[in-house]
């Protein structure tokens, strides 16, 4: 089990973020060799303003080139968005700009090759970026975020990233049960081996996460060669219970890591002195268990759907190109969600550009 370094950072400004980056860096003893091509994997959801929270901030990307090329490493960086291309995104977030002023080549993440791992609890084998399989270490810079279907998107659900284009959708309609979706993430991360993960959570997103949730200061730089310790450390530090966020769980259950910050080594700052106490969460979805006709109730009244704004959708179709279910289509001159096909992924919510999409439970809606 790895030590989880938690520092403090209280703005974006180079300085600081370098400070807290390169302490984090000291305290987990990571330190790659000269030549070694390493592979900087940020979050790059959506092309975003930085101050929006739903990327990994540019220059937080600029302070792991830093550090990684003052070690002699040869760096790349590299994701697969929600929707449009990695390089795309990457000049629209500003992280384009940053590697190239940092000397760091920018990837394109648009070649798939197979990665196994014959350990998988789910999955043996994923279709990965050639990058990922060409560089000798890979470093996860994930921005700390609720999510509506896993509760916490940070070191393992970062990995999801390595899988390009639509093989993305293809995992989620594969996978369609949190729990599972959760295992296969685990595996996923368990593949591609991130030799190091900075967290993001100087601002983070409560509430309606990936996409469509509100900033929030945290002020933190967290780090690991540990992202399953690192998950739980993360979760407790925004007041979830990191037992009830799925990636914790199948880590755990694979005995990759612990279900309590209790029993994670931490160094750094004090967590009793940080932990946010009203972090706002997601809206979850519920596990569907029972027998069918109960299922049915539950999706249908309980588990949170994605509902379109008509003021607020501009029927760009962005969020049927991702649906892996191909439950949204355009009606006449509106943009629909067909609920009887709907698997409740909320790819939808994560990649809308209009924030057109919220996760609402019927069930309450009834009684309002």
């Amino acid at each position: 089990m790895g030590t989880v370094a938690i520092v403090r950072c209280g703005s974006y400004s180079p300085a600081e973020v370098e400070r807290a980056v390169r302490t984090c860096a000291e305290l987990g003893d990571f330190r790659p060799r000269p030549g070694t091509k390493v592979l900087v994997k940020p979050n790059m959801l959506v092309p975003a303003d930085p101050r929006s929270a739903i990327t990994t901030h540019p220059e937080f990307v600029r302070a792991v080139i830093h550090l990684l090329k003052d070690c002699g490493a040869e760096v790349t960086v590299g994701d697969s968005p929600g929707f449009l291309g990695c390089r795309q995104v990457a000049r629209l977030t500003g992280i384009a700009d940053v590697c190239r002023r940092a000397g760091a080549r920018l990837a394109s993440f648009n070649d798939p090759a197979a990665l196994r791992d014959a350990y998988g609890a789910v999955c043996t084998r994923f279709e990965v970026a050639r990058e990922v399989l060409e560089a000798d270490l890979v470093v996860s810079l994930p921005k700390l975020k609720t999510h509506g279907l896993m509760r916490l998107t940070c070191a393992v659900k970062n990995m999801l990233g390595c899988v390009p284009g639509l093989g993305k959708q293809r995992l989620h309609a594969l996978f369609q049960d949190p729990e599972r979706f959760g295992a296969m993430l685990v595996d996923l991360c368990r593949a591609v081996r991130p030799a190091m993960t900075f967290v993001d959570a100087v601002t983070a997103m409560e509430g309606n996460g990936p996409r469509n949730g509100r900033p929030r200061f945290v002020g933190l730089v967290l780090g690991s060669t540990d992202p399953y310790a690192l998950d739980v450390v993360a979760s407790d530090l925004v007041g979830i219970n990191p037992a009830s966020v799925p990636t914790v769980a199948a880590a755990h259950r694979a005995g990759l890591g612990p279900l309590s910050p209790a029993e994670t080594p931490r160094v750094g700052v004090d967590p009793s002195e940080v932990r946010v106490a009203d972090f706002r969460q997601a809206p979850l979805r519920r596990m569907e268990r029972g027998p069918s006709p109960l299922r049915s109730l539950i999706r249908d009244y309980l588990i949170p759907r994605p509902e379109i704004s008509a003021e607020k959708c501009r029927a760009c179709l962005v969020c049927g190109r991702v649906c892996p279910a191909g439950a949204i289509g355009a009606r006449g001159d509106r943009v629909r969600v067909d609920y009887s096909a709907c698997i409740r992924c909320y790819c939808c919510d994560e990649v809308c550009p209009h924030g057109a999409i919220q996760l609402k439970v019927p069930l309450y809606r009834m009684f309002r």
